[in-house]
């Protein structure tokens, strides 16, 4: 029986997730606690029939109930990109949302235009590059240069001016199926013009599950030497089920990471573009769920009620899942 599942039974769980200040003293004073950021969002990707609007906030509210603020149910693109048409709602889903109390949702952008859609709302924005010249290509049709001169640097000028927190997804941080490995010194160097902007919580992200113990541990340490502050840096993580989870673990443990990613049971998603040159590898997200009950598991704090999910993972079953898949 590995760590996961055996950490899991002895808990009695065997059915197994800006600015800099945006990481709380709370969470400072007591080493024990994660935050849990859960991406409906990125599960939403998958569906090819539109879910409705109203399903979507009344989402988001299931997840408000969870009495975590660190959640990002939205992705805002120009009409013209067409290529993710599930998200064409984001602004109406918003526009609702930011109503209901406690409400703190991010908002997935591309660019100047969605920055000023989101700030309107006084939401927090989360924006993506990656540090794989190939998969940019793939994925943006355009370089790495070029998205960091023409898009992060626009964004980061506007929520800096707004006092907006902010998150940044360094995407297939440790390797592509068409490039392989990623250097990771190019990484790195990729990586801290962008942490220079004034990113308030640096992701890393195996958007292809390339990541190992390892890798990890060395991609935190070289960051932590290069003056990234630890209690900033979050993971997220895809590939299959307990791979994952080990990691998580590892991370959580071993390297003091204080955030992790993690979606909804049954909207766990991934990259489509990953996925479609990755077709031989599962390259889910990891359900909130299986990651909350590990992590409790394991004397971690993470503010939500494992009892609380499964009202969230059956509105999911009802209302999503039998509906739109």
């Amino acid at each position: 029986m590995n760590t996961i599942v055996r950490s899991l039974h002895m808990n009695g769980m065997s059915n197994l997730k800006g600015c800099r200040s945006f990481c709380s003293s709370h969470f400072l004073r007591n080493s024990k606690k994660v935050r849990i950021f859960i991406t409906p969002r990125d599960g939403y990707q998958d569906f090819k029939i539109k879910i409705p609007t109203k399903t979507k906030v009344d989402l988001y509210e299931r997840i408000a109930d969870l009495k975590t603020p660190h959640s990002e149910p939205l992705q805002i693109e120009m009409p013209s990109f067409g290529k993710l048409s599930q998200m064409g709602d984001s602004e109406q889903v918003l526009k609702k949302i930011v109503k209901i109390p406690g409400a703190s949702p991010w908002t997935l952008v591309f660019n100047r235009w969605g920055t000023k859609k989101v700030i309107k709302y006084s939401g927090n924005i989360g924006f993506a590059g990656s540090v794989s010249e190939q998969f940019s290509l793939d994925n943006t049709e355009r370089g790495i240069e070029e998205i960091f001169e023409k898009r992060h640097k626009p964004i980061m000028k506007l929520t800096v001016m707004h006092n907006i927190k902010t998150r940044f997804y360094a995407s297939c941080f440790f390797g592509y199926q068409k490039q392989g490995d990623v250097n990771i010194e190019e990484a790195l160097d990729i990586s801290q013009r962008v942490y220079d902007l004034g990113i308030g919580v640096f992701v890393i992200s195996d958007t292809t599950n390339f990541s190992t113990k390892k890798t990890l541990e060395e991609a935190v340490t070289k960051l932590l030497k290069r003056g990234f502050d630890k209690k900033n840096l979050a993971i997220h993580l895809h590939g299959p089920k307990d791979d994952v989870l080990e990691k998580i673990l590892f991370c959580v443990n071993q390297l003091g990471i204080f955030e992790v990613d993690t979606s909804p049971e049954g909207l766990r998603g991934g990259c489509p573009a990953a996925k479609k040159e990755h077709s031989d590898k599962i390259l889910d997200n990891p359900s909130t769920g299986s990651v909350v009950r590990l992590l409790e598991a394991n004397g971690y704090d993470t503010g939500i009620v494992p009892a609380k999910l499964p009202d969230l993972e059956e509105f999911i079953r009802r209302n999503i899942l039998s509906a739109y898949n």
